[in-house]
């Protein structure tokens, strides 16, 4: 833009101004102006070059009068480091430095470094100083509480009334500063340590009414952060609030409030808790509005001192508050918060309104978007409520969710004269108390004033409790809708249900009615409902009050099923008069049908099931029944009466018939009172078949114990079993009469044991006693008792039995001539059926899971005592003992024992009686053996008879031990039945009788069974012959019985060997044996033969074998081959006949056929040097395998031939070579002793050349008892030397 433009736009705005300034005075005016205007510039420079170059730099020079000056217009003494001047632009400028204010002790109270003061010349026309800058630097404050309370800002009384000149002052100045300004209060009366604000900053800028200033100062950053404070007021001091205007700003992002507890007094107590605040003012129009955004973390509070602490994990959101006149309005905007222990305030929004028109009326509103009962109830409890309402809000615990909530009210005189209340609700609910309903699960709408209201109800699943009408008041549904009216009126408060729906696990419906409350009692109700279905089980929930406790508790267990259907309610009358006695006053009926109903009408009885009734409800209570079933029989005609709810004594009447099984009749009496009644005569009774009962209860319901029963049952052909230890009872017909006490029965009949049975029963002194009589068969006694030995009974007898029965126990006495029984059982008990043998069977019970029989037969014949045991399935025998004859019946531990003391007892043919399977079986299920004992002077074992027997057979890890004391053996065995049975043991005593030769062997069986052995016997005798030691070891190896060992062994000899005995198509025995004897004589001794041999040792061994056992040698087939040889010894004389074999060896029967008579050399018997011998037997015959030679000083024997060991017969051919040498020498010696000493020097030398010149022969035959010897002639025998060197090298191998 150039000057032409500017000038023309001046001259266009300013033209019109031309003609006005053009006027003379116009004129004049300008130039008075413009004189006066220069008179003040000079005379205002004139006082700017005084001060400048005049006052100012001489200022110092009034210090003194300063601080006095000071120090009066404060009232404390003042102190000013340094004062000067200087000029800020055209404005002088006061400058201060480290002034001090002391208190009245003369400590500092304030200080300031710097007070910059810069002078306005405004003051020249205000007349009064005007500061165009007023700045305090580096102030430090401090503010003081005394321990009596007083406080003190910087040394001066804070308390009494403020100069306000001071106030106007300040605000009359354009720009007030503080800068790095400190502040220390110290709060003696707390005890707290000084609290110290540093770098506080404020600014107050000033225009006229507009006052605009800021504030920020830093408090220990562990207290808070830093302050933050704008404002702006419009007005003057001294101007009241309504015509005061103005905004203001705080801010604090983080604070530790429990921190601040030092200094600060909180209304509350607060432990912990930290937070940030902004907050926003408005004042105008005589109102005015704050508003503030709160956070709070970590909040521990209490608002009482018996209050739990509240913590608060967080809290946040905003809150405004204002007012006008007198009004007040309180808004809350998304006011959320959590809890440590879970509860959370969702953010939800609120207004409350109230207004105060005069001091006796209010009027206010309140609304909210939503509110969580429940949290608001849990909350309650940390706030300091009255204790009405906290006892209201424990009592109701009220629950749900309000959603736009909106109210109103006013207040006259303190009472409420209008109210209003809108809103809707979810899950709404509260606990009942006194008469106030309950309610859970509500969901709907509510829209009521203080002259009417609704309430509509549209819920799921809910409940509704009634304490007032129902002992049992909650009710659960699934689905309820209803639609509730009330209106306010003259006569009282009517309530009209409109429609009610509901829907629930028990019961589906509808009802509508009225209510009309007057004041005057409980109200008057005109009630209908319709029940589409329930379930017959909650019946008891829906009689009221007014039922007495014990019809309703019946009703309550009584009624245990059903289905109900065309149900009707009638509820009408004055409730005063409830339940309607008088049907004029009113009527209370309810009515339904039911199906598949199940009547307990009383505890412990049994059950009428699948009921189809008519149930009513009134007064009373009556279910008639057409048809149902109780425990599986069918009832017909059944009614279960309560004339009267209200009664003192109610009665509970069941009537009715019923047909069916027996078992279930017996159930019947087992699951009644009835059973205890009769000692519980029917527990455990099995029975088929059915029967009729006609039954007849009267029960009181408060005395139950003292019920009357009648019940008469009718047997038709049925099959009863009374105990288990008791045989099964057929065919029974009769009649049975029980009442609440006793059972009796006199014409009951059946058939039991195989025979005709009659039976009475009648209860006496708390137990049930039978007599019965009839005829049993003894297969069918074994049947049922499974006794050892009654399989071999035969025939009927008559019985009779005293039976008495306590609980499922039966002691019971059976008594029996046993005519007509046989048995065919070994001695003792050997019975023919004519003979009467006294029979009497005692059953007792010593616990209840024990049975004991104790058996006497035939006056001690025989004597049993069993103890069973149920096993959980049936009753098994436990112990039990069996005698015969007179013994103690004394119980094993375990098992069964046999005690065996009879005079004589044939073991054999018990063991047989035994050995077959079915006694076996019965032995092994019922009865393992634990021991047998038998004592008798007789005893028949193993086909022998042993005498003054005493043995004891104990089972003992899987086999037996077997303890011996008798006359034949002493010693004790153990049997293992493992395989073929293993036998050991060692016996002190064996004597073993010889037995007789037996031809064949024994059968397969015996030696495919027999067991192996491992005995030892410390005195074996053979008959009288006492044997030695007896080691045998043997075993069965598949049929084959391996004899490893058996060795005799006694101080005169040992018999040393081993053998096999078999089958190989027959019964085979096989033996090698060493016979080895030190003294010969003696060991014949110990054989029998005694006085055969004198002295002298040898031995005999070899292989044999024979057809048989080893016990019995069959001679006919017996082979093999031995060796024989003796020396030093002598046989005796014996007569013929003794020893047998053993004579034949002596020779005697040749002393009377020698031709030279030598009977003084053989009258005593043959010395013998040495014998020596091999003999082969075949088939029984024994033969020489080469000559059998005696050697002895008197003469040399060779013996050949064969011997037939069976039939004890004989041909050898013997030689004897008599040693004449010696003899001759001794002859010539008594005539010549030069000749006798040369002949006996030759016989000597030349080796005997008498006896080669002379030998006998012999053929001896016959028997060994009676033999036959013929002289076969005479020879003489010239052999060389050679010849017997070969003989003693022959006699020297044999002896090897």
């Amino acid at each position: 833009m150039d000057k032409r433009e500017l000038r023309a736009g001046i001259y266009y705005r300013l033209h019109r101004l031309w003609p006005w300034l053009a006027k003379p005075g116009v004129r004049r005016g300008f130039r008075m102006l413009g004189w006066t205007l220069l008179v003040s510039w000079l005379l205002f420079v004139a006082l700017v070059l005084v001060l400048r170059y005049v006052v100012l730099p001489s200022v110092g020079d009034y210090q003194a009068e300063i601080e006095q000056a000071a120090s009066n217009a404060v009232g404390q003494p003042v102190k000013i480091g340094k004062i000067s001047a200087r000029w800020s632009g055209l404005n002088p400028d006061l400058v201060l430095d480290q002034v001090t204010i002391e208190d009245k002790q003369g400590l500092p109270a304030f200080s300031l470094q710097q007070v910059e003061s810069v002078l306005s010349w405004q003051s020249l026309v205000r007349l009064r100083p005007i500061l165009s800058l007023l700045a305090f630097d580096g102030a430090v404050l401090h503010v003081r509480r005394d321990a009596n309370g007083k406080i003190t800002l910087a040394g001066v009384d804070a308390e009494g009334e403020s100069d306000p000149a001071l106030a106007e002052w300040l605000l009359e100045q354009p720009h007030v500063r503080v800068r790095n300004a400190t502040i220390v209060w110290d709060d003696r009366l707390r005890k707290a340590a000084p609290l110290v604000l540093e770098d506080l900053q404020f600014g107050l800028d000033n225009r006229g009414r507009r006052h605009r200033f800021g504030l920020s100062a830093a408090p220990p950053s562990a207290l808070a952060a830093s302050i933050d404070i704008r404002g702006e007021i419009k007005g003057d001091v001294g101007e009241a609030l309504e015509q005061l205007a103005g905004k203001i700003f705080v801010e604090l992002d983080y604070a530790d409030l429990a921190a601040w507890q030092q200094w600060v007094d909180y209304p509350i107590h607060l432990p912990q808790g930290r937070g940030a605040l902004r907050v926003w003012g408005d004042l105008a129009d005589g109102g005015g509005k704050l508003t503030a955004d709160v956070a709070l973390e970590d909040l521990r509070v209490r608002f009482g001192r018996k209050l739990p602490e509240l913590d608060l994990s967080s809290m946040r959101g905003r809150i405004e508050a204002s007012y006008k006149g007198k009004e007040r309005i309180v808004i809350g905007r998304k006011i959320e918060l959590q809890t440590l222990d879970g509860i959370r305030v969702a953010p939800t929004d609120f207004q409350l309104a109230w207004q105060q028109a005069d001091n006796e009326h209010n009027v206010g509103s309140a609304s909210a978007t939503f509110l969580d009962l429940a949290i608001l109830g849990r909350l309650a409890a940390y706030l300091p409520l009255d204790a009405q309402t906290r006892q209201l809000l424990s009592q109701h615990q009220p629950e749900g969710r309000i959603a736009e909530l909106r109210t109103s009210w006013e207040l006259a005189n303190e009472k409420l004269a209008r109210y209003a209340l809108k809103a809707s609700f979810t899950n709404l609910g509260m606990q009942p108390g006194g008469y106030f309903p309950g309610a859970s699960g509500l969901a709907g709408t509510l829209d009521l004033n203080e002259k009417a209201g609704e309430v509509s109800l549209d819920a799921g699943k809910s409940s509704i409790s009634l304490p007032a009408i129902f002992p049992e008041p909650t009710t659960d549904l699934d689905q309820l809708k209803a639609r509730v009216t009330w209106k306010a009126q003259e006569s009282g408060l009517a309530v009209k249900l409109e429609r009610l729906q509901f829907e629930g696990v028990g019961a589906a419906g509808s009802a509508n009615g009225t209510y009309l409350y007057t004041g005057n009692g409980p109200g008057v109700i005109d009630l209908a409902a319709d029940i589409k279905r329930a379930d017959a089980r909650i019946v008891w929930r829906y009689l009221p009050h007014a039922v007495s406790v014990g019809a309703r508790d019946w009703v309550r267990l009584g009624i245990v099923a059903g289905k109900g259907h065309d149900g009707r309610l009638v509820l009408k009358g004055d409730l005063a008069d409830f339940p309607f006695r008088d049907p004029a006053k009113g009527k209370f009926l309810v009515t339904a049908k039911a199906t598949e109903g199940k009547v307990d009408y009383v505890t412990g009885w049994p059950t009428v099931e699948n009921i189809e009734a008519n149930l009513s409800f009134g007064v009373g209570m009556k279910i008639d029944s057409a048809k149902g079933t109780m425990l599986g029989a069918k009832v017909s005609d059944v009614s279960v009466e309560i004339p009267d709810f209200e009664s003192f004594d109610e009665q509970l009447m069941v009537r009715g018939f019923a047909n069916g099984p027996t078992s279930e009749f017996l159930r019947f009496i087992e699951l009644s009172p009835v059973s205890k009644m009769i000692d519980r005569f029917t527990e455990g009774m099995k029975a088929k078949g059915n029967g009729k009962l006609d039954l007849s209860l009267d029960l009181p319901l408060r005395r139950v114990n003292e019920a009357k029963l009648r019940a008469d049952y009718q047997l038709l052909n049925n099959q009863v079993d009374v105990v288990s230890a008791l045989p099964t009872i057929t065919g029974v017909n009769g009649r049975l009469a029980i009442t609440e006490k006793s059972i009796l029965a006199n014409d009951i009949v059946g058939q039991v044991f195989g025979g005709p049975l009659k039976v009475l029963v009648k209860s006496e002194s708390g137990k049930v006693g039978i007599q019965a009589a009839g005829t049993a068969k003894a297969i069918e006694l074994q049947k049922h008792f499974r006794w050892p030995m009654m399989e071999h009974l035969a025939g009927s007898s008559t019985w009779t039995a005293d039976i008495n029965i306590r609980g499922r126990n039966a002691d019971f006495v059976i008594e029996s001539p046993l005519t007509g029984i046989s048995a065919s059982l070994p001695e003792p008990l050997n019975k023919a059926a004519e003979a009467s043998w006294p029979l009497r069977i005692e059953r007792s019970a010593p616990d209840a899971t024990r049975e004991q029989y104790k058996v006497n037969v035939g006056n001690k014949i025989a004597q049993a005592l069993v103890v069973r045991r149920h096993d959980g399935k049936e009753m098994r025998a436990e112990r039990s003992v069996i005698a015969l004859g007179d013994a103690d019946l004394r119980l094993p531990e375990k098992g069964l024992a046999v005690i065996v003391a009879a005079p004589r007892f044939d073991a054999d043919s018990w063991k047989d009686l035994f050995s077959g399977e079915g006694a076996q079986g019965a032995t092994q299920s019922d009865f393992a053996l634990s021991y047998i004992a038998i004592k008798t002077p007789k005893l028949h074992l193993l086909g022998r008879d042993f005498s003054q027997a005493d043995l004891t057979l104990r089972p003992r890890e899987g086999g037996w031990q077997i303890a011996l004391n008798m006359r034949e053996a002493v010693g004790d065995l153990i049997w293992r039945s493992a395989g073929e049975g293993t036998l050991e043991g060692r016996l002190r005593r064996l004597v073993l009788r010889p037995t007789v030769e037996v031809a064949g062997a024994p059968t397969n069986t015996l030696l495919n069974s027999l067991p192996s052995m491992t005995l030892a016997v410390d005195e074996l005798y053979l008959g009288e012959k006492q044997l030695g030691q007896l080691d045998l070891k043997a075993r069965n190896d598949k049929g084959a019985w391996q004899l490893d060992t058996l060795n005799i062994k006694n101080p005169d000899g040992t018999l040393r060997s081993h053998g096999v005995w078999q089958n190989k198509g027959r019964q085979q025995m096989r033996l090698d044996f060493d016979l080895a004897a030190s003294d010969l004589g003696k060991l014949l001794d110990r054989l029998g033969y005694g006085d055969g041999v004198k002295r002298g040792s040898g031995g005999l061994s070899g292989s044999v074998e024979w057809d048989g056992p080893p016990t019995a040698i069959h001679y006919p087939s017996m082979s093999g081959k031995l060796v024989v040889n003796a020396e030093k010894g002598q046989f005796n004389k014996l007569e013929p006949g003794v020893g047998k074999l053993l004579g034949l060896l002596s020779l005697q029967s040749l002393t009377r056929r020698i031709t030279l008579d030598f009977r003084d050399i053989f009258s005593d018997g043959l010395a013998f040097d040495s014998i020596d011998g091999k003999l082969t037997v075949k088939k029984g015959m024994m033969r020489t395998s080469e000559p059998l030679r005696i050697k002895g000083p008197a003469a040399q024997i060779e013996m050949e031939g064969e011997v037939d060991l069976k039939n004890e017969t004989q041909n050898m051919r013997v030689v004897v070579r008599p040693e004449l040498g010696a003899i001759a020498a001794v002859g010539v010696a008594l005539i010549n002793p030069v000749a006798g000493a040369a002949t006996f020097l030759a016989s000597s030398v030349i080796q005997n050349p008498l006896n080669r010149l002379f030998s006998y022969r012999y053929h001896v035959t016959g028997t060994w008892s009676d033999p036959l010897v013929d002289k076969a002639g005479q020879t003489e025998v010239m052999r060389p030397n050679v010849e017997v060197n070969a003989t003693e090298e022959t006699k020297e191998e044999t002896k090897e």
